[in-house]
């Protein structure tokens, strides 16, 4: 008998509400004897204020393996490590959206893992590489298959159209350390032996529940708000239709279908994104007066304490004293004119200022933040173009900390007035079904990469007010959607607080240890036996519901808009609607 499985809400909920505010996120596996298949749809409560944890496994290279560079040279990933930290740039070979050649920026790069199993490859064109055993490699059909599952069968997609295949396969006894990089759009990139092969997979999930949201009926959708903090520059293509996948999209219900999604981009990119027909809707900017001190001390990587941090805080405690906006020029002609540093102090922080000066992120109107936070809406905060500047995460982390801070003390004064109207929807925002609407709309802020903004370690601009929503902005009514691939490297309290936890297949020996915290007693059998029991076909997750402490394996369904982070267009002749699909997303 199908029924249906709603995650984040309780049976007496269900009781009183049914399917009301929830959105479809994919449907549960059933094993009955040896046959596994797909029976009860599951939706996620989208109504109520959750914190919604996404895993993700990894797959990755040895360091001394090479990357083929658009200037005729090769490097490695050790070396590319440390040439990013200098600001040094480079530019790989990968395969665009239309399956053409092209050339993107290498980001990132980084060691994922330490002591992995890792996997040996051989290709006929005399090339060996070892990696982990789940990197995905292009075939030529433009499909992706994992390292550990290629044999000879499989001809492989080089840059220069040469039939390369596998060998041999060897499992390698000792372990190493594995690296990988981020390449934006594509999310492909070429080795030194000409095969191209997937880099660290983004987040597909985040973008099924921001579609659902835009889905819901006007009544719930006017009282609530998405605000997707786009670091890697993926969901803008939420403004497309999903035509690669129309076959399987009709098979799920739905129609391929972009949405009205707004994005904003720093003010300085704005207008060179329009000139390149990068889609864009509205600047965003920044008032320097709501930059505390410390947070400029975090995203200058200076310590508060120091003779600098010192000057940071009495410049700013100052000019924040005067209760008017300003520009950073004010800041820095502050400093020029104190009297009682020294000037080698004073230069560093001129130095920094006109440093954030350049990250053209900040004026001294600033963007409302109504604009953003808005009834109904899905909107996209590309805070990407940061991505290839050596601070660049210092960056996000600011822009992140200033919106949720912002945002959960804007809740938190709507909500007295909420609970002062309305005392008996104090446990649940949607108990009476009620016309009008909220004066302030209910929020959902999704964030990829989660473990640069909230480590487990140390801190950034973001930290505080990340924490502050995980222990205290369901209250209020902000709920938090974090995906990471390195569970391992985020802050304990992402663990401890979130309510709904949804983990796709894990390598990492460090990762599954990190997802373990989340054990509770429901669990019938190990997480890493759970994790393993899943059908290895993509969008297989095991799903956690604390509110009915159960654990369902699940189907994610697929996108009805186009995913930024997927892979280039295949476009088989005998399948007409793809190419009707593309001339149609040309035409959008």
């Amino acid at each position: 008998m199908v029924f249906d499985v709603i995650i984040g809400r309780s049976k007496s909920d269900v009781q009183k509400y049914g399917k009301d505010g929830t959105v479809l996120i994919g449907k549960q596996y059933v094993k009955m004897g040896q046959t596994t298949s797909l029976s009860n749809p599951v939706y996620l409560d989208v109504a109520g204020a959750h914190v919604v944890f996404i895993v993700g496994k990894r797959g990755c290279f040895v360091g001394d393996t090479k990357i083929k560079l658009t200037n005729g040279k090769n490097i490695s990933f050790k070396d590319l490590v440390e040439d990013y930290k200098q600001g040094k740039e480079y530019y790989c070979y990968t395969l665009k959206h239309d399956g053409s050649v092209g050339k993107e920026n290498i980001i990132n790069p980084r060691i994922t893992e330490k002591n992995a199993e890792v996997l040996k490859l051989t290709f006929s064109n005399n090339y060996e590489v070892v990696c982990t055993l789940d990197h995905k490699f292009m075939l030529k059909d433009l499909s992706y298959k994992e390292a550990k599952d290629l044999n000879k069968e499989d001809d492989l997609k080089s840059i220069n159209g040469e039939k390369i295949f596998v060998i041999k396969k060897e499992i390698k006894k000792e372990k190493d350390d594995v690296y990988d990089i981020e390449v934006q759009n594509t999310h492909n990139f070429a080795l030194d032996s000409g095969v191209i092969v997937h880099n660290s997979g983004k987040s597909y999930t985040m973008g099924s529940i921001a579609e659902g949201l835009a889905d819901l009926p006007l009544d719930i959708k006017q009282n609530l708000s998405i605000v997707l903090l786009d670091t890697m520059g993926i969901y803008w293509t939420m403004k497309y239709p999903n035509y690669q996948d129309a076959e399987l999209v009709r098979q799920w219900g739905f129609e391929p279908r972009g949405l009205d999604v707004k994005i904003y981009t720093p003010t300085g990119f704005y207008y060179q994104y329009k000139d390149e027909g990068i889609p864009t809707d509205f600047p965003f900017s920044l008032r320097p007066i709501d930059v505390q001190p410390h947070d400029w001390c975090q995203a200058f990587s200076i310590n508060p304490n120091s003779a600098e941090g010192v000057l940071i805080t009495k410049i700013v405690q100052d000019l924040g004293k005067k209760g008017e906006s300003y520009p950073i020029d004010r800041i820095i002609d502050a400093v020029v004119h104190d009297t009682e540093s020294e000037k080698v102090v004073k230069n560093v922080i001129i130095n920094e200022y006109k440093k954030a000066k350049g990250w053209e992120i900040f004026s001294e109107q600033g963007t409302p933040l109504k604009d953003i936070v808005a009834p109904g809406q899905v909107t996209v905060l590309d805070v990407s173009p940061y991505a290839t500047m050596a601070s660049g995460w210092e960056t996000k982390a600011l822009v992140v900390g200033l919106i949720c801070r912002t945002l959960f003390n804007q809740r938190m004064l709507a909500r007295k007035t909420e609970e002062f109207k309305s005392v008996d929807a104090a446990m649940h925002y949607f108990s009476r079904r009620v016309e009008q609407k909220m004066e302030e709309p209910l929020v959902w802020i999704a964030i990829d990469e989660a473990h640069e903004l909230l480590p487990k370690d140390g801190k950034t601009a973001a930290t505080d007010a990340l924490i502050t929503i995980l222990r205290e902005g369901r209250q209020p009514g902000i709920s938090l959607i974090l995906a990471s691939q390195q569970p391992g490297k985020i802050h304990t309290d992402v663990m401890t607080q979130s309510d709904v936890v949804l983990a796709h297949r894990l390598t990492a020996r460090i990762d599954v240890e990190a997802l373990g915290q989340l054990t509770q007693s429901y669990m019938r059998q190990g997480l890493e036996r759970e994790l393993d029991m899943l059908p290895r076909v993509k969008g297989a997750a095991v799903l956690f519901d604390d509110a009915n402490e159960r654990i369902f394996p699940v189907q994610m369904r697929p996108r009805f808009t186009w995913h930024g982070g997927g892979s280039p267009l295949a476009i088989p002749e005998k399948k007409e609607y793809f190419s009707k699909g593309l001339k149609a997303l040309k035409e959008f």
